[in-house]
Formats: structure tokens, C-alpha cells, sequence
């Protein structure tokens, strides 16, 4: 039976991508974003269909290139947060707006 993906279904996708591109005699540069767009778009969608005004979403302040890959998805660093234990500010809150 052929049904149309969910959410539920994000790690069963994201396998199969990986699994066809490891096939592959060399990596490609840059690598491919198709499990970056299928996420993005799929979360938006989701998050339509929830009426939802934005997504937001933490990520820690150490990790630039997943701040960059959610920037690029159209999200905007809001607010610094800090650990537990912690004087100095470790994540940051990042949101994109849904018009």
C-alpha cells in the first residue's frame, strides 16, 4: 500500500535516504539536503495544519552549523537561555514566523 508520509514516518525516510546515498562511490559536495528540505517542509506543513502562528525550536549555542541549517530554514535566533549550573548563556530559542 502507497500512503503519503508523516511525521511518524521521519526516521523510516530518513533511513532510506541514507541508505541510497551510501551507495555512492564518493561523497558529494556539498552534500545533498534532502533529508534537510523533507524535514523543513514537512514541519511547516504539520504546523499549518495545526493553525499554528510559528514554529519554534532549542538548539545549543555550540552547535553553529545546526544553528546555520535552521537559519537557513528561515528560522531567527530569539532568546538566550543558559543550563543549570550554568553563568553563561549555553542555547538559544529559534523561530520562524508562518504567514
Amino acid at each position: 500500500m502507497v500512503r503519503r508520509a508523516g511525521v511518524d514516518d521521519a526516521p523510516g525516510v530518513a533511513d532510506l535516504v541514507r541508505r541510497a546515498f551510501s551507495t555512492q562511490s564518493r561523497p558529494t559536495n556539498p552534500p545533498p539536503g534532502a533529508l534537510k528540505e523533507t524535514a523543513a517542509d514537512e514541519a511547516e506543513r504539520e504546523a499549518r495544519r495545526r493553525g499554528l502562528a510559528r514554529m519554534t525550536l532549542g538548539v545549543r549555542l555550540e552547535l553553529e552549523d545546526n544553528r546555520r541549517l535552521f537559519a537557513s530554514c528561515g528560522f531567527e535566533e530569539t532568546t538566550l537561555h543558559r543550563h543549570e549550573g550554568f553563568s553563561e548563556p549555553t542555547w538559544v530559542t529559534m523561530e520562524r514566523r508562518l504567514q
